[in-house]
């Protein structure tokens, strides 16, 4: 019971996600960086709750990064670029916002 609560409590403070995205990927795209390394990554929406007369609805305000890893990354403010990790900044080919 104890084991449960504490992978429960660790799971959601994780900052990387991986539950659930696997099914939701939408397409394979190419991203490099500065160095040469490349990875393909897919696109997956960032939902919102919203308050409305009829209650609380999910609203796509973004998208954000799903690495082959399962790590889900945020994309940066330009909507090509993101960071996989500290001084690792990879590009798309094109905008996706």
């Amino acid at each position: 019971m104890i084991q449960n609560l504490i992978l429960k409590l660790f799971s959601r403070s994780e900052k990387s996600q991986k539950i659930g995205y696997k099914l939701l990927k939408i397409n394979d795209l190419i991203a490099k960086s500065k160095n040469g390394t490349e990875i393909i990554v897919s696109l997956i929406p960032l939902n919102k709750m919203q308050n409305t007369r009829q209650g609380l609805q999910q609203i796509e305000v973004g998208k954000r990064i799903l690495l082959q890893s399962g790590i889900v990354v945020d994309l940066n403010l330009d909507g090509r670029t993101f960071y996989t990790s500290l001084h690792h900044l990879f590009k798309l080919n094109q905008r996706v916002m």
